[in-house]
């Protein structure tokens, strides 16, 4: 069923992230699970900020839709998180800075391609204060043909793949059936939403369920796509096919949370079309894959949010390449509490920084899954609490060597209040291990008054190496 709801601003009190209109809900632990300590370190940073945007003008290519019945076959995968590692101690470092913000995504040529959308709506009117968007939520669930009727495809450039839009019953869910006719092949299905939405900080989430040969013969990219008021195209996420783990249903879920983009052309506060492109082959490297037009891709479980569902939504998938969960690869330079929770289905690791008898007072997790942080982003989904906000400290985002120099990145994580936000930290240059035999991720607080209620709590770490 496809549904667009303006959520009750009340729901704020039921789950979150994080507090409603100044209430100090992340006071209170995320859960009553709590770990032992252990000691671990890191490093002295300074911190400047920059940040890099790009634009991007709509493809070229002619849209169409298409809506009959019909049902087919699968295989396919599902989203992974990275694994644990092995833990360690540590010290003190220097090394350099950068900052948070913004980000996107670029793309080629002409015309737009749009459509119309959604569906039955339900609206209440919500106690949210002056200026604050009302929640809103669009979702496909595909219990009925009718849903498909809101979709439709493309293609651009030198493509000459041609998708249609089909049905299953079976699966109840949308199904793309495309020929793929070249190694540089793509296909792009999307959604209208009228009115437009405002997509700062805000979410995107689609199911797929796919071939086995998407898995273990080919390099297919989905990549999350919007339009803007003026026509103007921005990707949003871009998931490569061999980094997911399949389910028993050969399905894997992608998820965009927080989302921010910043580009000279695009108006991310004016979004009036969504949607995804599944290209075949992006390099010589990731070859095409060698798929039968008898092999359909499947999509299910869309849902978009702004920013105020967002924030009370109960099922985000906060994507992660390292587990948030209890581990010996999560540690804290000086003994402090670290605990572990899940408000509203989504897993968090927090700690309380506490005395500023240390300078620098960090939460890390120690993990060897990626040997080369040369010019990769760091980024992380964070929150603070009243107490950490009135304690006066500072916070930073920080990758570096578990050992040796601890040489790395620190960013400055500004929040502005209790509600959860995203930063991220490129390494400007090159970040190799040297004689470490890992790096540690996290976060690290400086200054402030020393608030034994101050506590900082991590959502989500994903590492984007240099693209080759």
């Amino acid at each position: 069923m496809i549904r667009e709801v303006l959520l009750v601003g009340l729901m704020c009190s039921a789950v979150a992230l994080t507090g409603c209109g100044g209430s100090d809900d992340n006071d209170k632990d995320p859960s009553d699970n709590s770990s032992s300590t252990s000691s671990s370190s890191s490093s002295s940073s300074s911190s400047s900020s920059s940040s890099s945007s790009s634009s991007g003008s709509v493809p070229g290519g002619s849209t169409s839709s298409s809506s009959s019945s019909s049902s087919s076959s699968s295989s396919s995968s599902s989203s992974s998180s990275g694994a644990a590692a092995s833990s360690s101690s540590s010290s003190s470092s220097s090394s350099s800075s950068s900052s948070s913000s913004s980000s996107s995504s670029s793309s080629s040529s002409s015309s737009s391609s749009s459509s119309s959308s959604s569906s039955s709506s339900s609206s209440s009117s919500s106690s949210s204060s002056s200026g604050t968007a009302a929640p809103r939520e669009i979702r496909y669930e595909f219990s009925g043909s009718d849903e498909i009727d809101d979709w439709n495809t493309t293609t651009w450039g030198s493509s000459t793949a041609d998708p249609i839009i089909l049905y299953s019953a079976e699966k109840q869910a949308l199904e793309l059936d495309t020929a793929w006719n070249s190694d540089d092949d793509i296909a792009a299905i999307l959604f209208g939403v009228d009115p437009p939405i405002n997509l700062k900080n805000g979410s995107l989430s689609m199911d797929f369920i796919v071939p086995d040969a998407y898995i273990t013969d080919g390099r297919p990219v989905f990549r999350f796509f919007a339009i803007d008021s003026d026509g103007n195209f921005n990707y949003i996420l871009w998931g490569d096919m061999f980094k997911q783990t399949p389910d028993d249903d050969n399905r894997f879920t992608l998820t965009k949370p927080n989302m921010n983009v910043s580009t000279q052309n695009f108006d991310q506060t004016t979004v009036t079309s969504v949607g995804v492109v599944i290209q075949t082959g992006v390099t010589e490297a990731k070859p095409a894959p060698r798929v039968s037009t008898s092999e359909h891709v499947f999509v299910d479980n869309v849902i978009l949010r702004n920013h105020a569902a967002n924030k009370i939504a109960t099922d985000p998938n906060f994507e992660s390449d390292f587990p948030l969960e209890l581990s010996t690869a999560w540690s804290s330079s000086v003994p402090l509490a670290i605990s572990f929770g899940a408000i509203g289905g989504v897993k968090s690791v927090s700690y309380k920084p506490g005395s500023t008898a240390t300078q620098f007072r960090n939460l890390v997790y120690k993990s060897s899954d990626f040997l080369d942080l040369s010019n990769a982003t760091i980024t992380m989904n964070l929150s603070v609490n009243q107490s950490f906000l009135d304690s006066g400290a500072s916070l930073q985002v920080m990758a570096q060597r578990a050992g040796d120099d601890y040489a790395g990145v620190y960013c400055n994580a500004v929040p502005a209040d209790t509600e959860w936000f995203r930063v991220e930290c490129p390494v400007e240059g090159a970040l190799t291990l040297g004689n470490a035999t890992e790096f540690q991720y996290g976060v690290q607080t400086l200054g402030g008054d020393g608030n034994a209620d101050a506590k900082v709590s991590i959502y989500n770490i994903q590492v984007t190496p240099q693209s080759n």
